[in-house]
């Protein structure tokens, strides 16, 4: 079972290495099209900073990740290969 569980981590980690670095091959019109700059692509992909203080309704009502109301946005994380 702990075999399973690192195995796991393991690929959700490759995963989201991949997103990462599909989303910085595109070029910054692309990125302009889905709502992201190149900075924001990691918070995109990975979420907040475990050490960002909470969001606020103002802060959450500005989103991140437009185009994703997902990861640092506050829902289910962006992911090119789901």
């Amino acid at each position: 079972m702990v075999l399973l569980g690192i195995f796991e981590t393991i690929q959700k980690w490759r995963a989201r290495q991949r997103d990462i670095a599909e989303l910085k091959s595109m070029s910054d019109l692309l990125l302009n099209d889905i709502g992201i700059t190149r900075d924001q692509i990691t918070t995109c992909v990975l979420g907040p900073a475990k050490t960002d203080p909470p969001a606020t309704k103002t802060q959450t009502d500005r989103m991140i990740c437009p185009t994703f109301p997902a990861g640092a946005c506050g829902g289910p994380k962006f992911t090119a290969h789901s």
